[in-house]
């Protein structure tokens, strides 16, 4: 931006030089000319901002960046992602239950006695066949099928089923601290998320401010330029009229000079242009999709930000609380430390009461009753007990617990990292805010010294007693003088922009003065 800025200076010096050609008398030599042009000394009062769309303060682009940038939205997502997350932590010591069904075909089984007892006759008289195939459930010691596939293929009945239930509820008692870290692990995750959102917002309010002030530098220019160019169009006409009149006050150089100039200065608008078409979509960008149409900013012309500017270490005092990075590595560090004891917790079993309830039926009609038989196609148990969970990977949960320990160390050597970057970039910012502020300073007093001195060669030029160059320097100087106090301006608010971000709080809650000073 700043070699556009020298190039329009020499610009407008030489074309208000070239505009000198008004003719006062044609006995005098063409430089004694009248030529000053007494516009750039007085009040301005052309439009900053083209006349479309609704115009917002910067305080009003503030307020809907954090309100719908898509950045701020996302990181507000990741916050109720995180809570999520955290209910879930909570919710562990809620019983765990589990229910299954199943259901397959199966053979029809009954019970069998053996074929020997036919002959085997009891004390009192009766058949001991007879007597245990009457009462075969209670006396199953076989059945008519085995576990052969090939007998189960053989004897297959699309008729017969097997059916089974069984749930199961295990409430956890006493874990060794895991649901506790566990717990206490989420609710970090939370707040780092939140602090990314309060990172991610002021992020956004420094894009936003940065393009606004972009966008008023690029329109003080324009306006400076729109000031001189009448005289751009005034100067070519006369040197048109002078050499169709075959005048010796002009040459052909002076009119290629002149259409060379026209051409730069036109190029500058053009740049100066896509630099305003280009700070107003980065505003649409920032803001996103609810972003208004046809947006467009405030007339109000640029203006320093006003703001009293402290001491080194009363602003790196201020980022030690408030800066959102210092913070996040505080919640990391403070996350480092339950992921470690979290995972020396996992070294020891979990202790909990366990419930089992499961019923099995089938369409084989025998049940035997025995305690001693074990029937997969009938019954219905129920137990109630405690539980000893132990998993004894520990050469898994030694890696995973070091692991945790080396993250924490990593996270304080970065914590001490960031805190000396930010501490630098704090330093780079203030300096710079005092920087521009002395420099401001320095190029107003410089421009009403530029004035006095247009204003008294445009009389001694109007007296004839100073030529065209002299009031050409004085012009250059002038219009040199102002740009650099809009340069500085800008320089002046773009330092404040990031000495605000650097510090993580507003160092002035006054951004655009509505007095315009």
């Amino acid at each position: 931006m700043r070699s556009p800025l020298v190039m329009y200076v020499v610009l407008c010096a030489l074309v208000v030089g070239l505009a000198a050609t008004a003719p006062c008398a044609r006995s005098q030599p063409a430089r004694r000319v009248q030529t000053a042009p007494r516009a750039p000394v007085q009040p301005r009062v052309a439009a900053r901002a083209p006349a479309r769309g609704r115009r917002y303060t910067l305080a009003q682009l503030v307020a809907m960046v954090k309100r719908h940038s898509p950045a701020v939205l996302a990181a507000r997502a990741k916050v109720a992602s995180a809570k999520a997350a955290l209910l879930k932590a909570k919710l562990l010591w809620v019983p765990m239950a589990k229910m299954t069904f199943s259901f397959a075909p199966a053979p029809r089984v009954s019970c069998v006695v053996p074929e020997a007892f036919r002959d085997v006759m009891m004390s009192n008289g009766t058949n001991l066949y007879t007597t245990m195939y009457a009462d075969r459930e209670k006396y199953c010691m076989g059945t008519n099928q085995s576990d052969d596939v090939r007998d189960f293929i053989k004897n297959y009945d699309p008729t017969s089923y097997w059916f089974r239930f069984e749930a199961s509820v295990v409430q956890p008692l006493y874990t060794f601290g895991k649901i506790h870290y566990a717990k206490k692990l989420a609710r970090q995750g939370v707040a780092a998320q939140r602090v990314r959102v309060r990172q991610t917002r002021d992020e956004a309010v420094r894009d936003v401010r940065r393009a606004y002030f972009g966008l008023k530098l690029a329109r003080e220019l324009q306006f400076e330029i729109d000031e001189g160019w009448k005289y751009l169009r005034k100067a070519q006409k006369r040197i048109n009229r002078q050499l169709a009149a075959d005048s010796d006050e002009a040459d052909t150089v002076d009119k290629y000079r002149l259409e060379l100039l026209i051409i730069e200065v036109k190029d500058q608008v053009l740049q100066l242009k896509r630099a305003e078409r280009l700070a107003l979509a980065a505003l649409r960008a920032l803001i996103g999709r609810r972003a208004p149409k046809n947006l467009e900013v405030d007339e109000t012309p640029l203006t320093r930000v006003q703001t009293q500017v402290k001491s080194l270490q009363h602003y790196l005092s201020l980022a030690r609380s408030s800066r959102p990075e210092l913070q996040l590595l505080g919640v990391a560090i403070r996350a480092s430390k339950a992921a470690v004891n979290l995972r020396k917790s996992m070294f020891a079993p979990n202790l909990a009461l366990a419930i089992k309830l499961w019923s099995t039926a089938s369409s084989s009609k025998d049940n035997p009753s025995s305690a001693y038989a074990r029937d997969a196609l009938h019954g219905t148990g129920l137990y109630l007990g405690l539980a000893l969970q132990w998993d004894l990977d520990f050469h898994f949960k030694y890696t995973a617990l070091s692991q945790a320990q080396s993250e924490l160390i990593a996270v304080s050597h970065l914590r001490e990292r960031a805190t000396l970057g930010i501490e630098l970039q704090i330093e780079k910012a203030h300096d710079e805010l005092v920087t521009a502020g002395k420099r401001l300073a320095l190029f107003k007093k410089a421009r009403k010294t530029a004035k006095k001195w247009l204003i008294t060669m445009s009389q001694r030029h109007d007296l004839g007693t100073a030529d065209t160059k002299k009031l050409t320097d004085a012009v250059k100087a002038y219009f040199q003088t102002q740009l650099k106090v809009h340069r500085a301006v800008y320089e002046l608010n773009l330092a404040a922009v990031e000495l605000s971000r650097a510090v993580g709080r507003d160092i002035t809650k006054n951004w655009t003065p509505k007095n315009g000073k």
